[in-house]
């Protein structure tokens, strides 16, 4: 999955550049409420496709990561932090 362009750069800059959903609304020409709603639709993309990962890594992994010796249970619980 990939987001489109406008999504990439509002995440980059609510996460990466920590600019506040004010300032960048003031740079996108459009309200704060605008900014957090697009914010929460492109999280809850996010979240979707981690959950389709983890499931079709959990279905289809079993037979790679039995040869794997380390534990990849901790990987496929990755999406808390979202």
């Amino acid at each position: 999955m990939e987001l489109p362009f406008a999504d990439q750069r509002l995440i980059r800059q609510l996460f990466w550049n920590k600019t506040t959903e004010n300032n960048v609304a003031k740079n996108l020409k459009i309200s704060q409420q605008a900014v957090s709603k697009r914010k929460r639709k492109i999280i809850c993309k996010l979240r979707r496709a981690l959950r389709d990962i983890r499931a079709t890594t959990l279905i289809s992994g079993t037979l790679v990561w039995n040869a794997v010796s380390w534990s990849m249970e901790p990987l496929l619980c990755c999406d808390f932090w979202l």
